[in-house]
């Protein structure tokens, strides 16, 4: 008697091989959908600093630019023509821009008291806020103003 051995066909594939792909397939893409996520979060992140930026130095040379009497707000001491707190728009995003404006008297001159006029220069800071940005952190930024040839 002569026993025929079949042969086997193992072209197909097992089940344990197809799982062990699946999985090695969803772990490199949830890696890659992870760093595609965090791309687009840095990119965004990056255009609003931009523009906070932007903005701040806007209104710092429009601080700049006035006369020297004018520098300041107008509900504040000292008085002048800028606004405590405003509302812009850029990129279709809206920031609260808050100002405030301090007389600043320099010792090298001498201070109030001795000094004929104790206020030497000025202060502007501007703070860049968005409230309706998520992971937004507020921006702040600063310039003195000093009159023309207010002493010698």
């Amino acid at each position: 008697m002569i026993i025929k051995h079949k042969k086997q066909n193992n072209a197909g594939y097992t089940l344990v091989e197809v799982v062990v792909a699946v999985a090695v397939f969803l772990i490199v893409a949830t890696a890659i959908y992870d760093g595609y996520t965090s791309l687009l979060k840095m990119i965004t992140s990056t255009r609003l600093k931009t523009v906070a930026i932007a903005l701040a130095n806007e209104n710092l040379e429009i601080a700049r630019n006035l006369p020297y009497d004018s520098v300041g707000l107008t509900d504040g001491v000292p008085i002048g023509t800028l606004f405590h707190f405003s509302t812009s728009t850029r990129s279709g995003v809206e920031f609260s821009v808050q100002l405030s404006v301090q007389n600043i008297d320099d010792p090298f001159d001498g201070l109030a008291g001795s000094d004929l006029l104790p206020n030497d220069y000025k202060r502007v800071e501007v703070d860049i806020t968005c409230l309706a940005c998520a992971n937004f952190t507020p921006f702040s930024a600063s310039t003195y103003i000093a009159p023309d040839n207010l002493e010698r």
